[in-house]
């Protein structure tokens, strides 16, 4: 589906990126296992260039822990929000238990692979985000209900949720992925399963 980005990007602006999740290595997927510290970076990044990535290599905490859950939540995650929030320690365990993760039932991600995608994201413009909102219920007839947080932005809230959950995801970011990935301050960050993409591009759309 190498179009299906492009479609999106004129119809609703912006620069869209395909996201295909793997439990193995695609080897029919012809593209080097690159590294990233943050999916947020590696996103960004794929906007220029199709990535495929192990979803183990990850060093960011917050990426670690809503991919693979490889990671000791006491020792490593509860003492960084800590500090970071300022927050008690019952408070971070409440923030952490609602945050979606994939458990380790995938290994690899490609990013603007020419494959089927499991969702497509961007870094969206308000305006436009706007645009997909009209869209949105002139098609369903209801509003677009959301739940929104301000931990692991991209990584969770919205590749990892969208996915789970098969519903439109939108996110504000987090502190990091402002600053890794550059999304910058006139931006949000939305997603969109699979089974929703022909809502969107299908050319009756008003």
């Amino acid at each position: 589906m190498k179009g299906l980005r492009f479609k999106f990007q004129d119809k609703y602006s912006d620069q869209w990126v395909t996201v295909k999740l793997y439990r193995e290595n695609p080897s029919r997927v012809h593209y080097p296992i690159v590294t990233f510290d943050r999916m947020c970076e590696a996103l960004t990044s794929a906007i220029r260039s199709p990535l495929l990535l192990d979803l183990h290599n990850f060093s960011c905490l917050g990426a670690r822990y809503c991919l693979n859950g490889n990671i000791d939540i006491g020792k490593e995650v509860l003492p960084l929000f800590k500090e970071k929030r300022g927050i008690s320690e019952e408070q971070t365990l409440a923030l952490l238990e609602g945050i979606p993760q994939l458990h380790n039932s995938f290994r690899y991600m490609g990013l603007n692979v020419e494959e089927e995608p499991d969702l497509i994201l961007a870094y969206i413009h308000p305006r436009d985000m706007m645009q997909l909102l009209k869209t949105y219920q002139n098609k369903i007839g209801e509003n677009l209900q959301m739940e929104l947080s301000g931990v692991m932005g991209v990584c969770a809230q919205v590749v990892v949720k969208t996915f789970l959950t098969e519903k439109i995801s939108i996110s504000f970011g987090c502190d990091d992925s402002r600053k890794y990935a550059k999304i910058g301050r006139d931006k949000l960050i939305i997603g969109i399963p699979k089974k929703l993409f022909n809502l969107f591009i299908d050319q009756g759309n008003a």
